[in-house]
């Protein structure tokens, strides 16, 4: 028997469907799958960011660290030179408080 027009618009409809319905659900995967991989890239970009904010703040320390030593050196010479130089004019100092008293 052969279909007649009505059965055979009848079963074209249900494919339409059918196929619509796969469609969706395909697309449905397809959205997921990219928001899946958009949250994926996002949650990499944090962590290199936060990997380049780590490794710039240990660098701005370490420099902060050499700076800081530096002066620290420069200034214990200075004092070192400082002491030298007063302890040079100590001689002279206690000579010249010994000779007050003894004026008096």
């Amino acid at each position: 028997m052969v279909p007649s027009i009505i059965e055979q618009v009848t079963q074209a409809e249900a494919e339409a469907a059918s196929i619509k319905k796969d469609a969706q659900v395909k697309a449905r995967e397809a959205v997921a799958q990219a928001n899946a991989q958009a949250r994926e890239a996002v949650e990499k970009a944090k962590e290199l960011g936060r990997d380049k904010i780590r490794a710039a703040s240990e660098a701005a320390e370490a420099e902060g660290r050499d700076a800081a030593e530096k002066i620290r050196n420069e200034n214990a010479k200075k004092a070192d030179a400082q002491c030298e130089a007063a302890a040079e004019k100590l001689p002279k100092a206690v000579d010249y408080i010994l000779e007050r008293i003894v004026k008096v």
